[in-house]
């Protein structure tokens, strides 16, 4: 079960019984309500709350139409039943449909809520106690028991929001992927809607672990690109920054030696390492080498020798005096470029 959608089914359930509870205060009617609701295989306990219903229609209550910030519309009437819908905004958008069907002394119904983070489904049903003035002995109790509660998913929904700010500063931080920030799903909203969270993704993602970690992971994940909305985290983090690939690249490569990032140096920069290596390394020996450059010219005199190493291997099927004289033209070739860079 989603955990966003675990803390907000109850939050989202109290909304839309709210004005059921308000009018605990009014004269007329008295109904218990038993409301039950269900979202993506998880099932909250009952509920019943008893209802002072008044007016021409107290009789027949009208459905449950959420919070101030709710809209609820009649869509038809056939015989015993109504269908309406509702759409909600705020801080918990919403939209639903759903349909009441009254009888006798009772009335039954249910309301799908399609939100950000999935579907739900309600139904409830009504029953006819008595009649009712508001002012009944326990009616205050009962409303200060409602108002506690509303103050606690108050409480609930505040923390949970605190949650979730800090888990989208955490991921800008890591920058392992840019789909908390942009809506790749189509659920209605990127789940770090914040504009300074993004602004601190796109910034982070512009340094040198998420730079090349996201762009390895795409090129793995080449094969699952058409069936994997979020196989291409690279190219959807430089259209969601708004950035150019080779920008960030010469950007990264310019500041690398500064921030002594020889690793990202020598992978993906061969014109600065070029430059390095010709003011740190040659007509110098490897202990007069300063010990911050030490490995970063290694290095280079390493990959500088592979080709003469590679040809190497190529003389192993020619005739033994051709296999000498091309052994010793590679010898020759190899202590170039190490006398170059080290001065041995």
């Amino acid at each position: 079960m989603n955990s966003d959608l675990r803390r907000r089914l109850p939050i989202l359930l109290t909304l839309l019984l709210m004005p059921l509870a308000q009018a605990d205060t009014q004269s007329g009617t008295q109904w218990r309500v038993t409301t039950t609701m269900t979202g993506m295989g998880m099932s909250l306990p009952a509920r019943t709350t008893e209802v002072c219903s008044k007016g021409d229609e107290q009789d027949r209550p009208t459905p449950p139409s959420s919070n101030p910030d709710c809209a609820t519309t009649e869509v038809a009437r056939s015989g015993n039943s109504i269908k309406y819908s509702v759409k909600c905004t705020g801080k918990d958008p919403m939209e639903g449909v759903g349909q009441i069907t009254y009888g006798k002394d009772q009335y039954t119904g249910n309301f799908n809520i399609k939100t950000a983070r999935g579907d739900m489904s309600m139904n409830y049903q009504g029953q006819k106690v008595g009649p009712c003035t508001g002012n009944e002995a326990n009616g205050a109790a009962k409303m200060q028991a409602i108002q506690s509660q509303q103050k606690a998913v108050q409480a609930q929904q505040s923390q949970y929001q605190q949650a979730v700010a800090q888990g989208c500063t955490a991921e800008a931080e890591a920058a392992p992927n840019p789909y908390g920030f942009m809506d790749k799903l189509h659920t209605g909203a990127p789940r770090c809607a914040d504009p300074a969270a993004k602004q601190s993704y796109c910034t982070h993602f512009q340094s040198y672990k998420p730079f090349t970690g996201q762009r390895e992971m795409q090129t793995s994940m080449a094969n699952y690109a058409a069936s994997n909305p979020m196989a291409t985290p690279y190219s959807d983090s430089l259209k969601l920054c708004g950035l150019s690939a080779d920008a960030v690249h010469a950007k990264l490569c310019s500041t690398a030696e500064g921030d002594n990032e020889f690793e990202f140096l020598t992978k993906e920069c061969p014109t600065q390492l070029q430059a390095i290596a010709a003011r740190e390394c040659a007509g110098r020996s490897y202990t007069s080498v300063g010990a911050r450059y030490r490995g970063i010219c290694s290095t280079y005199a390493t990959s500088s020798g592979t080709t003469a190493s590679s040809n190497a291997a190529a003389t192993a099927s020619s005739p033994p005096a051709a296999a000498d004289a091309a052994k010793d033209s590679v010898k020759d070739k190899a202590k170039s470029v190490l006398k170059g860079l080290f001065g041995r």
